[in-house]
């Protein structure tokens, strides 16, 4: 009787166990998150630095478990602060406006897919003078995926405190400020009529400049313009016609990053870049392994109660 009562006990106890468990990896895999939620922001959005000192932040867009695949939002830097560098980051966004360091703000769709929550790109900034300087964040749109309608909730603003004079020396973001060193550079050949210039960056995991990678970019005729990274890992494609299209990098590991690009507007230089990452562990697929796991244990368990009774009543 006790060996009954204990065998019903432990199978109930990990059934239940391995039911909730189940239920919080759904819920995980499949948030549906709540309409009207979405919101984009700088992170961090607010911090002091030295006047001279260069510092990364980060565009998110976050849909709050809200699938997602279309956002646009103008940003504005205020006068003291500049735009070094700008990573494209993990929305994988094919542009409509293409965002530069010149001009940050963008409109971007994922195709044939969608996000929850992503990082459109990283900026490096560095702070001009003293005071308390902004990135601006206006007029955004998040379109929620497949229905088209409308999540954004939120925008918020980025907030940074910068002290200290112009000739205070401070410490420089690793790899930073290339592109607008290469934009800012006097040029012995100007684009020829209506075409556009290309400076695009790569950098490594650590935000290092990563030479002797390939970029590749196709027009949509199909047309490619390939260069290998300089020294600074940046590539220059000059009189490129004004178009859509595919940008790709290919890393020494084998690795690939393709982005979509939409050459067109006033501003003639397309300034911006990718850098190398590592594919984070999910540990959800670490709990749905768990599962079977548990499973076999209460089977064990049951078995050896079960030998372990008949091995009793034998006796």
């Amino acid at each position: 009787m006790v060996y009954k009562f204990l065998t019903k006990k432990i199978m109930y106890s990990s059934f239940f166990f391995t039911l909730i468990l189940f239920v919080f990896i759904l819920l995980g895999l499949k948030n549906s998150g709540s309409v009207n939620a979405a919101s984009i922001f700088p992170l961090p959005d607010k911090g002091n630095y030295s006047v001279g000192q260069t510092f990364t932040t980060s565009i998110i867009i976050n849909g709050e478990g809200t699938a997602f695949n279309a956002a646009k939002v103008n940003i504005v830097p205020s006068e003291n602060i500049q735009i070094q560098d700008i990573i494209l980051g993990d929305c994988d966004f094919a542009f409509v406006n293409t965002p530069t360091i010149n001009s940050p703000s963008f409109t971007g769709v994922i195709l044939g897919d969608s996000s929850t929550k992503c990082t459109v790109y990283t900026l490096t900034l560095k702070a001009l003078s003293s005071g308390q300087e902004y990135l601006s964040l206006s007029n955004g749109s998040v379109k929620a995926y497949k229905k088209s309608t409308e999540i954004l909730s939120s925008l918020k603003n980025g907030v940074y405190t910068m002290s200290g004079s112009s000739n205070t020396q401070a410490n420089s973001t690793s790899g930073a400020g290339r592109l607008i060193e290469r934009l800012n550079k006097p040029q012995v050949e100007g684009n020829t009529g209506s075409d556009y210039k290309v400076i695009f960056g790569v950098k490594n995991e650590d935000g290092s400049p990563l030479p002797g990678t390939m970029v590749v970019l196709v027009s949509q005729e199909s047309k490619e313009y390939r260069e290998l990274s300089d020294a600074q890992g940046i590539v220059e494609f000059s009189n490129i016609p004004k178009g859509i299209y595919k940008i790709k990098t290919v890393f020494k590991d084998g690795k690939t990053s393709e982005k979509v690009l939409n050459i067109d507007g006033a501003n003639k230089t397309i300034a911006l870049g990718v850098q190398a990452k590592k594919k984070a562990f999910d540990y959800r697929w670490l709990l749905l392994l768990l599962i079977p796991l548990l499973f076999g244990v209460t089977v064990f368990i049951y078995l050896r109660i079960k030998r372990a009774k008949n091995k009793s009543i034998n006796q």
